[in-house]
């Protein structure tokens, strides 16, 4: 891994923050860490650095700026580090025992400046590493060393004293317990990191390119190591999947979202590493193990579900769930039953999210997890952590998906699929409110198997059909995977040119069996963000079933 310090750089980020150059400096390097997607992903690691900063009366005192939980380090700006006092912090490492919520509360009680983000639950971590600057990844080479078999005798050999080996613990209080006693205990000059265990690694040094390269340093270390070992290229498989039949995707997308109690949108993963890796030979023995650190199963679950049966899956998971929390269902601890990644042979590897960002976002840790358990398996035999401490991560490191259904209006249509269709910008205007409602909206000037292709391997199926001026052929096209839309399928149609198109559409949809809305705007060139924001509501499962007809005037609210 290759350093991407820029002296020139560096000097600027140093002087927009004087004359607290240093934290200029955390900023510009924990941007060239974020940089690194084999480094950290979406919020992951975190960093800091101590400082010399003064109070509300003008004393000095001894500051640790530290990475909030959350931002992403590839963006982080220097509002996003909150800056505690260090010494209030450090006294922590010397209680016995103390919960992470304890130990949030009390770290949150000793913010130096407001407003601050929250700090991290590494808080600890970083405040007991005598150095000035600490950097913390999930740097993906080395959990391909450290996860199999053998994966500690070979760390121990590949890092020696430059970076002695942590055990794992849960973040937090623990976390920091552990890295204390192993620094105070394995450290010596040559020490330049920590390496945790099925997490990931620590790097530090008193200034902050030494500390940021020192991370590099550690990361180049693990990859010329599996290099060295053949473990370092990924294999590929030319031979595509079969074309997934529409109706198959659509009814597992279905049933998917009511295992999960809501609607989620689903992707297919493409590419000839996917296809090697779902035909791989070890893979329902790789997948058993979990993932490659515990926080990936907030995103991916422990396993992904091999083959198509969502609801021996489901049986699965509840058990997993009752084993570990006895008397307890997945409801109880803020879970939920359904897979999130899904992987079979015939249909290929999809993932599920609850909205576009999250489709992604899950899309790339699965990626991520794929190459670190590909590598591991090329040098040794890949082992994951016990299930229970992968469950308890699901359960303190999720909930947002929670969060988000719970956002009114904005959540609304969540984990739904739309197809405005129009030769025109009133499609795009239309697909604009239905995002603003939750929904995955995209748009086509007509429907065809090519676009309904296209829509199913993005996002696996179709709840609303818009049709703006619109021939009612569309109905017909789409009604088999409306009608195995998680919520029910439902069709709004708007007539914008007196074309009659809502009386044809109407009858398309009571010949399908479908819900049906008609919006007739009575400027044929007007349709505000107001009357799309109105459409958009009409879309609404319960308010669609009512089979509503309405009238815009031009200019009216």
């Amino acid at each position: 891994m290759q350093s991407r310090w820029n002296d020139d750089e560096a000097a600027r980020w140093a002087a927009q923050l004087a004359p607290a150059r240093e934290l200029g400096l955390r900023v510009y390097t924990s941007r060239l860490l974020g940089a690194e997607k084999a480094l950290v992903l979406h919020g992951g690691g975190n960093t800091s650095v101590k400082l010399r900063l003064t109070d509300a009366f003008g004393a000095p005192q001894e500051a640790l700026c530290v990475k909030g939980s959350g931002s992403d380090l590839a963006q982080v700006t220097p509002d996003d580090f909150s800056s505690v006092r260090l010494e209030a912090v450090r006294r922590l490492i010397d209680l016995e025992d103390l919960d992470n919520e304890a130990l949030m509360r009390e770290v949150s009680a000793t913010i130096a400046r407001a407003p601050s983000p929250r700090p991290s639950i590494e808080t600890l971590l970083h405040a007991v590493l005598p150095f000035r600057f600490v950097e913390h990844t999930h740097a993906d080479a080395i959990l391909a060393v450290t996860n199999t078999v053998n994966g500690e005798r070979i760390a121990r050999a590949l890092f020696g004293d430059a970076a002695p080996l942590v055990p794992f613990r849960q973040s937090g209080f623990a976390l920091a317990k552990a890295c204390d006693a192993v620094y105070r205990e394995q450290a010596t000059a040559n020490t330049i990191g920590l390496i945790l265990l099925h997490h990931g690694v620590v790097a530090f040094g008193n200034s902050a390119r030494e500390s940021y390269e020192n991370m590099l340093r550690l990361v180049t270390r693990a990859e010329q190591h599996l290099q060295a070992q053949g473990a370092w290229a990924l294999p590929s498989d030319s031979a595509p999947f079969p074309e997934p039949d529409p109706q198959r995707i659509a009814q597992m997308r279905r049933e998917l979202s009511r295992t999960a109690g809501f609607p989620l949108l689903v992707r297919c993963q493409e590419g000839a590493e996917w296809q090697a890796y779902a035909r791989r030979a070890d893979l329902a023995a790789i997948s058993a193990e979990g993932p490659a650190t515990p926080q990936h199963a907030v995103f991916i679950k422990r396993e992904p579900l091999l083959g198509t049966d969502v609801a021996e899956y489901a049986r699965r998971y509840v058990r997993y769930v009752a084993q570990a929390y006895p008397g307890k269902s997945p409801a109880d601890l803020g879970l939920d039953p359904a897979p999130r990644v899904i992987i079979d042979a015939q249909i290929g590897v999809w993932v599920a999210g609850i909205n576009t960002h999250y489709l992604q976002v899950t899309g790339e840790i699965l990626q991520q997890d794929r190459e670190i358990k590909t590598r591991a398996a090329a040098h040794d035999r890949y082992a994951g952590l016990p299930s229970h401490a992968i469950l308890d991560a699901e359960i303190h490191y999720g909930g947002f998906e929670r969060r988000l259904r719970a956002g009114g209006d904005g959540a609304a249509l969540l984990g739904e699929v739309a197809l405005a269709v129009s030769p025109g910008e009133r499609a795009r205007q239309l697909a604009a409110a239905l995002e603003r409602r939750g929904a995955a909206a995209t748009t086509a000037a007509s429907v065809d198997d090519r676009a309904l292709q296209g829509l199913l391997r993005r996002y696996g199926g179709l709840d609303m059909l818009l049709l703006i001026d619109v021939e009612e052929g569309a109905i017909d096209a789409c009604a088999a995977l409306l009608h195995l839309a998680p919520r029910g399928g439902r069709i709004v149609a708007v007539e914008a040119a007196r074309s009659g198109c809502i009386a044809r559409s109407a009858q398309a949809a009571k010949r399908q069996g479908l819900p049906f809305a008609g919006v007739r705007l009575a400027d044929a060139a007007a349709l505000s963000p107001v009357h799309a924001d109105l459409i958009a509501r009409l879309c609404d499962p319960a308010l669609a079933r009512t089979s509503p007809r309405v009238t815009l005037e031009a200019g009216v609210a």
